[in-house]
């Protein structure tokens, strides 16, 4: 390039940073853009690194850590209390020289405290998976055959003691060994009796505890075959804390033992390692199986050399070993949180975790994608900002080449012939090609309004024309149309009346018929009392008939008494004048009984003749109620047909009413469409002097 092409813009245009300043910004801003996102993108990553890592701490580690420590303390506070028991410290003489008699059977241990120390390893054995609790005095010696003074390893449920029965073993079942046990118990004898030979805490949590390597057990719950399992999932760890005299000296360790497998259960979270075919039959039975992916827990006790982890994944164990020990490399340690358990005992618990991976690959596939997508965003807007400008410049000079031409077109005195003829193949070619269609489009129409104008202008002739012929013919029309309504008005006013008439006689004979029902209500009414005033007048002829029979039977009873009286003679004197009287009133009341039984029958005979009376008017009344409901059906019949013919009529006269109105209406629209024909006469002949003024060519 040569020295005077230098600062120039790509189309030979010198650069000016006042006009092409915009430029300059669009190559620099996504320069600075670009270099703040990869910033953010690493402070992105160390933020959701730390978040992440965080919610892992809190959600995983810290409960696992909680879980762990119960594990130690229940462990351990389950040893202590039994170190403390009366029966423990009153112990005599050493250990037992074998293992023929247990200590109880032998007389050197109560069986209250035997009790006590079954239901407390019980208690320990349900909560952390124990395996046995011994009591080994001091000077133990497994070579001379002597074993632990006590030993519980297995459930006691009841107050009779006995154990839970054992299971039957197969020849390749492993014989149980506890060689390793009795040799590692005399160091921590040892140990202790160094640093504590006497009773002197003040405190309970004083009381110290140490711990062992891990070591072959004689638990060989999952490990059941010498020829296909594994002697190491018989491993343990020895647990142990003092116990003292009743004169606070020294006396020997109460210790639990329990294998390294439950601490690896208990960092996997379940019940225990399926390690073998009843450990598998019993998880799919009790609902809960591995976790599908190995475990990020490692528990390690450095001192003795122990290191608990998932044995699916070998390089978790290494690792922590390495970060434990200080090792490891910063990389490698990152990814690791360790810290120390609050347990007692004389070497510290260590729980390594390793921040979960699949966690952390999730937060950290979340950032990237962040990223991308804002890196994504940031190319798009750079190419917009960068390559917009020379766009828009090359746009801008085919634009005005094609801006000139249009202008050319527009003088040239409305020549509708010519053409741009653009030969560009970007938008501002089709953009011209598009306004060639457009101006054929426009020519085309421009002969087609020519032709039509002058067809317009003839219709409107023959428009204006008819609309006169129209209008006088729809005046005609509005004179009849105002006659028959008028007409029609009144015969509406001479049916309404009829009707109106027509439903008073409707309500009249309405009320003629609910008297006459009224009537026949009361006749019925009547005729109830004249039965009832019958019904009576018989019973009253009953208790007549009877008086009679009575006046009769008091006669007889008085003629009795008189002839009794006459045979007693002067003595039967005076009952005789009662007699006589008797008999009078007798007579008398049979008299008047035959009186009112005559009465009673007359009554009863004009009541029955009463009766018949009200019961045919009874009747008549119900005929004349029920003509009267049929001359009040038809007159309302009638007055419903009057009624209709009416509305009839009144629909009628609205009709005629509307067609007046819509005669009138058309008369009028006539009027206006023969002006309006007179107006597009005036605007086609302007219509065709406009397009006059556009050139088109013949064929067209």
């Amino acid at each position: 390039m040569k020295s005077s092409d230098a600062g120039r813009t790509p189309h030979g245009r010198a650069f000016d940073w006042k006009k092409d300043w915009i430029i300059a910004v669009a190559v620099i801003a996504p320069v600075l853009a670009l270099g703040y996102l990869a910033v953010d993108f690493q402070r992105g990553r160390t933020r959701a690194m730390e978040r992440t890592r965080a919610e892992l701490l809190s959600n995983q580690y810290r409960p696992m850590e909680r879980n762990l420590e119960h594990f130690f303390t229940l462990s351990y506070q389950t040893i202590r209390t039994i170190s403390l028991l009366p029966s423990v410290r009153e112990i005599r003489g050493g250990n037992r020289p074998d293992d023929t008699r247990t200590a109880v059977e032998a007389g050197r241990f109560s069986v209250e405290g035997d009790r006590t120390v079954q239901q407390l390893y019980n208690n320990l054995a349900a909560n952390v998976s124990v395996s046995e609790v011994y009591a080994i005095v001091d000077g133990f010696d497994a070579t001379r055959g002597e074993v632990p003074f006590f030993m519980y390893d297995q459930l006691r449920l009841g107050s009779d003691g006995e154990a839970e029965a054992e299971e039957a073993h197969g020849a390749d079942f492993p014989e149980e060994s506890e060689d390793a046990e009795y040799a590692w118990y005399p160091k921590q004898l040892d140990a202790l009796r160094a640093s504590h030979p006497r009773f002197d805490f003040e405190k309970l949590d004083d009381i110290p505890a140490v711990t062992s390597p891990a070591m072959r057990t004689c638990d060989n719950t999952q490990y059941v075959s010498s020829a296909t399992g594994d002697e190491r999932d018989a491993e343990g760890i020895l647990y142990s804390v003092p116990f003292y005299g009743q004169d606070g000296g020294f006396r020997g360790i109460v210790s639990a033992i329990f294998r390294t497998n439950v601490l690896e259960a208990q960092l996997l979270g379940i019940p225990a390692v399926p390690v073998t075919d009843d450990d598998r039959d019993a998880a799919r039975r009790e609902g809960w199986s591995l976790p599908e992916h190995p475990g990020n827990f490692v528990l390690a006790n450095p001192a003795h050399g122990v290191y608990v982890s998932d044995r699916r994944d070998a390089s978790l164990d290494k690792d922590a070993r390495a970060v434990i020990a200080g090792d490891a490399p910063r990389q490698l340690a990152e990814k690791w949180h360790v810290d120390t358990l609050k347990t007692a005992g004389d070497t510290p618990w260590v729980l390594a975790y390793r921040y979960d991976p699949v966690a952390v690959g999730g937060a950290m596939k979340r950032e990237m994608s962040r990223f991308l997508l804002t890196l994504l965003a940031l190319l798009v807007f750079t190419a917009a900002v960068v390559l917009g400008p020379v766009g828009i410049h090359v746009k801008r000079t085919r634009v005005m080449e094609v801006d000139a031409r249009i202008r050319e077109i527009a003088a040239g005195g409305g020549d509708l012939t010519r053409r741009l003829n653009v030969t560009h193949k970007d938008e501002i070619g089709t953009l011209g090609r598009g306004f060639d269609e457009l101006l054929a489009r426009i020519h085309d129409l421009i002969a087609h309004i020519k032709h039509a104008a002058s067809g317009v202008a003839e219709g409107a002739g023959e428009i204006a024309r008819g609309s006169d012929s129209l209008s006088t013919a729809l005046q005609a029309q509005a004179a009849h149309s105002e006659e028959i309504a008028s007409t029609l008005h009144e015969l509406s006013d001479s049916a309404k009346r009829s009707s109106d008439e027509a439903h008073d006689a409707s309500r009249m004979a309405l009320d003629a018929s609910s008297t006459a029902e009224r009537g026949s209500v009361v006749m019925q009414h009547s005729r109830e009392v004249m039965a009832a005033a019958l019904e009576s007048s018989q019973r009253i002829a009953t208790i007549v008939q009877m008086v009679e029979e009575i006046a009769l039977q008091t006669n007889m009873l008085s003629l009795n008494a008189a002839v009794e009286a006459a045979r007693a003679g002067e003595h039967g004197r005076g009952f005789a004048v009662v007699a006589s009287e008797v008999r009078g009133l007798a007579k008398r009341t049979a008299d008047a009984a035959r009186e009112i039984h005559d009465l009673i029958g007359e009554s009863t005979r004009r009541t029955g003749e009463m009766n018949e009376s009200i019961e045919q008017a009874g009747a008549q009344l119900g005929e004349v109620a029920a003509s009267i409901r049929k001359l009040s059906e038809r007159i309302r019949e009638f007055a419903d047909e009057n009624e209709k013919q009416a509305h009839g009529i009144a629909a009628l006269n609205h009709s005629m009413a509307e067609i007046d109105r819509s005669v009138q209406g058309n008369s009028a629209v006539a009027e206006e469409s023969a002006a309006v024909a007179a107006t597009l006469t005036e605007r086609s002949r302007e219509l065709q002097t406009l397009v006059g003024q556009f050139r088109v060519d013949d064929a067209a």
